[in-house]
């Protein structure tokens, strides 16, 4: 049985310091930076066609969701690139193979963008499936669903991103430290 001992700090106490995954690999970190790449590069592909289509944004529901999808998508994205470079050089985890450049401001940032962009992501997803709901099973025109539920849907896309978020960066949760 180990017994407490004074003189170790709380840091030196915490198992968790210790960790050794993929994810604090230098594969987790070339896996996670080239799949952030692709994907705000495909994100970037999907709003330049949007805008060299003929509807554009203004005349086309669709083409404005998927818009914010790949907004959402380029925040988080780029935000996840970033890797461990915003993580505090004071954490608690010694375990990391990449670069540990930032501190407590630089990680509540990638966090704060990370829970932005994947809520307005899954919240835009969501209004992707309403508006193939009421666009094939009620047979909802897009000036309809332009008129009554667009509008509502991109509030609180907005607002339930940002609200997550600032609760989260508030109460402290983003900092490993």
């Amino acid at each position: 049985m180990q017994t407490f001992n004074e003189t170790l700090s709380p840091f030196e106490l915490d198992d968790r310091k210790d960790i050794e995954t993929v994810f604090t690999s230098w594969t987790g970190i070339i896996i996670t930076v080239v799949s952030a790449v692709v994907s705000t590069l495909a994100s970037i592909l999907v709003i330049w066609l949007i805008f060299s289509s003929t509807k554009r944004l203004s005349r086309s529901v669709y083409h404005r969701i998927l818009f914010g999808m790949s907004v959402a998508d380029i925040i988080q994205s780029i935000a996840m690139a970033l890797t461990s470079l915003p993580m505090p050089t004071d954490m608690i985890y010694t375990g990391f193979q990449g670069l540990v450049i930032g501190n407590k401001y630089t990680c509540n940032a990638q966090g704060y963008l990370t829970v932005i962009g994947a809520t307005s992501g899954m919240l835009y997803n969501v209004m992707l499936s309403v508006y193939y709901l009421c666009s094939i099973n009620y047979s909802m025109t897009d000036y309809d669903f332009h008129q009554c539920l667009e509008p509502f849907f991109h509030v609180i896309v907005l607002f339930f991103s940002l609200v997550i978020a600032t609760v989260l960066l508030v109460r402290d949760l983003f900092n490993p430290s």
